[in-house]
C-alpha cells in the first residue's frame, strides 16, 4: 500500500544522500521535483555546454519511473528531440542518486552508433542550444 508520508520521507533521505555527490536544487519538496545544471566535459560532443534538467519523481517514490526533462534541446539517443524528456528503463526502480547519475552519464558518455555523425550533430546542437 502506498503511504505519501513514507514516500516523502524516503525521497528527502535520498536527496540528502545525493547532495554529497551532486549539485542541484529542490524546486518543490512536496511534488518531489529537483533541478540540476549539468556542465559538459571537453571530451564530449557537448563540450562547453551547460544543460538544465528538471527531475520529477513519482508520487509513489521510490517506486515508479522519474521524469527528467532538459530545458533546451540536446542531441542524444535517450532524449526525445522534441519534448526533451529522458527515456528511463521502466523495468527497474529509480532512486534520486541513480536517476541523477543516469542523466549525467548520458552527457558524459553518450551512446553513439556512428561516432563521427553523432559527434558533429551533437556538437552543433550544443553550440546552438546549450547555455554557455
Amino acid at each position: 500500500m502506498f503511504d505519501a508520508d513514507t514516500s516523502l520521507a524516503k525521497f528527502l533521505n535520498d536527496v540528502e544522500c545525493a547532495t554529497s555527490i551532486y549539485a542541484f536544487e529542490i524546486v518543490d519538496e512536496e511534488q518531489k521535483e529537483l533541478k540540476m545544471m549539468l556542465a559538459t566535459g571537453d571530451t564530449t560532443p557537448y563540450a562547453g555546454a551547460v544543460y538544465e534538467v528538471v527531475f520529477r519523481f513519482p508520487e509513489s517514490y521510490p517506486f515508479g519511473v522519474p521524469h527528467a526533462t532538459f530545458g533546451s534541446p540536446i542531441w542524444n539517443t535517450w532524449v526525445h528531440p522534441v519534448n526533451k524528456q529522458v527515456h528511463f528503463d521502466d523495468s527497474q526502480t529509480w532512486n534520486v542518486v541513480d536517476s541523477l547519475a543516469y542523466v549525467e552519464g548520458l552527457i558524459q558518455k553518450p551512446d553513439m552508433d556512428e561516432f563521427s555523425t553523432f559527434f558533429r550533430v551533437a556538437r552543433f546542437w550544443a553550440g546552438v542550444y546549450g547555455h554557455r
